[in-house]
């Protein structure tokens, strides 16, 4: 009776036509796209005054059901629906049988170009939250009951996004990748490149969305293939502006694929408000977003393990040997409840006596002997240390600490961990740090604050509320800060202080570098903003050839310090600067004074000689007598 009484009303306002140009402006089509316009400019590349009767008909018959007849997806699906509506304009006169049957033979001819959404700001986050939307909108309805409809309701949607914080993060992230995507070129120059090789460039050419677009209108591989290897006009990305060039498709592949990628994310800890986000270079050549993609984690993970360690009331001055060690058969290990302790209680090194199975984690600088404290092997970003923590303590509650800190991909039950070798996101990555910054309470990201009705009122606000939780101790959390801000003081990521000058506020954190380089991380925070940052290619192949260029602290740790000296320098960001991290206890600074590392025997005596040494040669010195004024 509703649907009657709406339609008699629209029949006395409007005409036929008009209500029939109302709905095609506003129906939805498949990929979420709204209104013909967008959807023949998507689908056919052209405006819906110049598209053909079979194109027409193909965009009229994928509205019975845009995800099963979406053209790009199932495209004879969307071929039989078209013929249905053609034959529908046949019985209805709009047809001849002739033309029906010439119209019915034609494939779908379609030319695929997806909607560019860069327009305006941070579209890697508002591509976020329209999902995030759509997930929390299925909780409520409308005081009649029927769902909410995020595109055709009006709804408002204020978000955590901080605009002045957005735009320094962007400004950040471009400064960087640009001088870094410069030298890396320069790096491989006269090299074969590693992801040229046809394999990878195939897998490019099939997530493309020229290959896709070919593919939907039912061309064969062998025409694609010639297609691809044809020099046609096109536009190309680069820091100096999209460029308009003559290149082969296959070439352009090869191209994109060569440019070095970026996620980065700054979020508040004690509140959980994602004030900026930057998902890649550029959204319109580049819609994956890596601040939510996967790559291994490399060092950015071993907090995770060193806070395990605390839990488990590991001394921080335990004193932990830097010994390179054999893993006997390690691949062939239940690290479920394998206990190395019992099993193989003193490993060592046999360089001669390995084989397949062994395993021998190893140190990026290979400099062995001496022991570490807790703090000084996390400042230094030591691997033996690391895998004997975890040896020590089992491989099982560290992955099970680090989904309670907020990392949800699965982390492998094997020890091979403790040196990031899980993948996970930036997302998911930031989680733990924002731990240890709130003081040990879990703090998920929030990106939407509140969302209103067309009418302005609230249908529904968001805070962390109930979804706070205690996951570690408050003295837990304040010591791996302690020992994160040696690490950013001292450590790895000392170039944030030395190099971009970020000295004045306490700065926690830590690098991470994955196997072969590939990826290149860094996550930090001062007492009121945590901010990360992944560096990496879209193809693990893509990568610098040697660790002084391809480590973290100097892929990733640059993004983050400019953007944090932005932030300082910005008076209009005074709400971020400053502040203390908590002061530890007279107790927890006992636990902490103690050498970072202890030189082996065999150092201490070699120190020694050599300063013995110098004493004795010193008498052997020339004297210079006193020859008067």
């Amino acid at each position: 009776m509703r649907e009657i009484v709406i339609a008699g009303r629209l029949e006395r306002a409007y005409s036929k036509e008009e209500i029939l140009t109302l709905y095609l402006n506003t129906v939805p089509f498949p990929e979420n796209v709204f209104g013909i316009d967008v959807a023949a400019r998507r689908f056919f590349n052209k405006a819906p005054s110049l598209l053909n009767v079979a194109e027409g008909a193909t965009l009229i018959g994928v509205l019975r059901a845009t995800t099963y007849y979406n053209p790009v997806r199932f495209p004879e699906r969307a071929l039989t629906r078209r013929n249905i509506v053609l034959q529908q304009m046949e019985k209805a006169g709009y047809l001849d049988p002739s033309r029906l049957a010439a119209l019915q033979t034609l494939p779908l001819n379609l030319n695929y170009n997806p909607v560019v959404r860069n327009e305006g700001m941070a579209p890697y986050f508002r591509e976020f939250v329209r999902q995030e939307l759509e997930r929390l909108i299925k909780d409520y309805r409308k005081p009649n009951g029927d769902p909410y409809n995020i595109y055709k309701d009006g709804l408002k949607v204020y978000t955590t996004l901080h605009t002045g914080m957005q735009r320094l993060a962007e400004q950040a992230v471009e400064e960087h990748l640009s001088d870094m995507q410069e030298k890396f070129d320069r790096h491989w120059k006269g090299f074969t490149q590693p992801w040229s090789d046809m394999n990878t460039i195939r897998l490019g050419v099939v997530n493309s969305q020229r290959y896709k677009s070919l593919k939907a209108r039912g061309t064969s591989e062998a025409e694609i293939d010639r297609i691809f290897t044809q020099k046609v006009q096109m536009k190309i990305f680069s820091y100096e502006g999209v460029k308009e060039v003559e290149m082969t498709p296959l070439d352009s592949v090869r191209y994109h694929l060569g440019l070095l990628q970026v996620g980065f994310m700054a979020m508040e800890p004690n509140t959980g408000h994602v004030r900026a986000w930057v998902g890649g270079i550029d959204y319109d050549f580049f819609q994956f977003d890596h601040v939510r993609a996967r790559r291994q984690s490399g060092s950015v993970f071993k907090p995770v393990v060193y806070m395990q360690a605390l839990r488990d009331s590991i001394p921080p001055c335990d004193q932990i040997p830097n010994r390179l060690v054999v893993y006997h058969e390690y691949a062939k290990g239940d690290w479920a409840t394998k206990d190395w302790r019992r099993d193989d209680p003193e490993p060592h090194f046999e360089p001669d006596g390995t084989d397949k199975d062994d395993w021998i984690p190893q140190n990026a600088d290979g400099i062995y002997g001496g022991s570490y404290s807790l703090e000084g092997a996390l400042t230094n970003s030591i691997n033996t240390v690391t895998v004997a923590l975890i040896m020590r303590m089992g491989v099982k509650k560290v992955a099970e600490l680090a989904r309670a800190l907020g990392i949800e991909s699965e982390v492998p039950v094997e020890p091979s961990i403790a040196l990031g070798t899980a993948e996970v996101s930036l997302y998911e990555m930031i989680q733990p740090f924002a731990v240890f910054a709130s003081g040990g309470v879990r703090t998920r990201p929030l990106a939407i604050r509140r969302i209103e009705n067309h009418k302005g009122e609230v249908i529904a606000e968001f805070d962390q509320g109930s979804k706070r939780e205690q996951v570690v101790s408050q003295e837990e959390a304040h010591t791996m800060t302690r020992m994160l801000q040696s690490v950013a003081s001292y450590g790895t990521a000392s170039r944030l202080r030395w190099m971009y000058n970020v000295v004045d506020v306490p700065v926690a954190g830590k690098t991470g570098t994955s196997q072969n380089h590939a990826d290149g991380w860094f996550i930090g925070y001062t007492p009121k903003l945590l901010a990360g940052a992944w560096v990496g290619g879209d193809s693990p192949l893509v990568r610098f050839r040697n660790f002084e260029y391809g480590q973290g602290a100097a892929t990733a740790l640059p993004v983050y310090a400019r953007f944090m000296r932005k932030v300082l320098d910005d008076s209009t960001m005074a709400h971020w600067h400053g502040g203390e991290f908590p002061v530890l206890a007279p107790e927890q600074l006992r636990r902490l004074a103690c050498p970072a590392r202890i030189p082996s025997a065999e150092e201490l005596l070699a120190d020694s000689l050599a300063k013995d040494s110098l004493l004795l040669l010193e008498p052997l010195a020339p004297i210079i007598e006193n020859q008067g004024n």
